[in-house]
């Protein structure tokens, strides 16, 4: 237990929470945010015009008793990318975090990454080990997992190989932030955008994740984005298109980006580059590119000879010739 003296030493954290329309996951939220060992927190609440006003009444509930935390509600729904930009706009402390209304902490998450924050050298982005969970049936999906992004490496290059080769679910993304380190490319538009943008805080230094499990992905979040493909394509071929259009916009996206960050020498672009095509070697990508070769060029021809044995079984004419070719060749 942390001493008066010792709380009174905390660092200010601000904790930016984007929502839309999901009180109950956003009460789970505040909860467990509140309820943080590290109590010098400022929590900023944007909600993006929900409609009616129970995500209001939620916030307030805890706001009446803990003066930590902020509300804003935006005039109209904007993109989820400007809710995050607000939230980072109002914060005000050194260090910051985003938290998603669909994710779980435990009491000690905020306290875990500050003690790296503070006591590592040249750490830029701390998280902890994460489990995912189904948040109507409380089922775990996945425990005690990473994405194998961090480094104690001192160089740039490796430390960039490492999260380009490695990052997948990239939950690592609402680990806390030194805040001075993320720019403007944050909040601008782009498919892979979270993934660019730990990129471009890696530059700057070294991604810190402990062994402890203290993150609970919530399985429906924004970030599944290939749900919201599904919805664009035809049901027939939606998995194929949005499995391989997936892998060449992130491609082309992490590529646009090496070659126009004036940050990156020339020589650093071209190991940039050759660490992105690299990435689709991964077992994984290779994997699911072959499923979808398979899905898309060999199930169709297997399932149209079946559809054909099928009709010849049941059309007595095609069978007499079938069986009078056989018996010729056979002779």
């Amino acid at each position: 237990m942390k001493t008066f003296s010792e709380k009174q030493k905390e660092p200010l954290v601000s904790i930016g929470i984007p929502t839309y329309n999901n009180p109950e996951g956003l009460k789970t939220a505040l909860r467990l945010l509140t309820g943080q060992t590290w109590t010098n927190l400022e929590i900023v609440v944007s909600d993006n015009c929900s409609p009616g006003e129970e995500t209001k009444n939620v916030v307030m509930s805890f706001a009446e008793n803990d003066a930590r935390i902020r509300y804003f509600r935006q005039n109209q729904t904007s993109s989820p990318v400007d809710n995050f930009h607000f939230v980072f706009q109002q914060a005000t402390a050194e260090y910051f975090m985003w938290a998603a209304d669909d994710d779980e902490w435990e009491p000690t998450f905020v306290d875990e990454c500050m003690f790296h924050l503070l006591n590592k050298k040249n750490v830029v982005l701390s998280f902890t080990r994460m489990r995912r969970i189904d948040p109507v049936t409380r089922e775990v999906l996945l425990d005690n997992f990473k994405d194998n992004v961090d480094s104690d490496s001192d160089n740039m290059l490796w430390r960039s190989f490492k999260y380009t080769y490695n990052s997948a679910a990239n939950c690592t993304y609402y680990g806390i932030y030194r805040k001075k380190l993320i720019n403007e490319n944050f909040f601008i538009t782009k498919f892979g955008g979270d993934q660019i943008d730990i990129l471009s805080i890696v530059y700057d230094g070294k991604i810190h994740i402990s062994d402890k499990v203290l993150f609970s992905n919530g399985r429906y979040g924004m970030s599944q984005h290939r749900e919201y493909f599904h919805q664009l394509c035809p049901a027939k071929w939606k998995k194929i298109v949005v499995n391989i259009s997936s892998t060449f916009m992130w491609m082309y996206e992490f590529l646009y980006y090496a070659w126009t960050n004036k940050r990156y020498k020339f020589t650093d672009r071209l190991w940039l580059s050759l660490f992105i095509l690299l990435r689709f070697c991964h077992y994984r990508y290779v994997r699911r590119f072959a499923g979808d070769m398979r899905a898309l060029l060999i199930r169709p021809a297997i399932w149209k000879f079946k559809k054909w044995e099928v009709d010849t079984k049941k059309d007595p004419l095609i069978q007499r010739k079938a069986y009078t070719v056989f018996s010729k060749n056979s002779e």
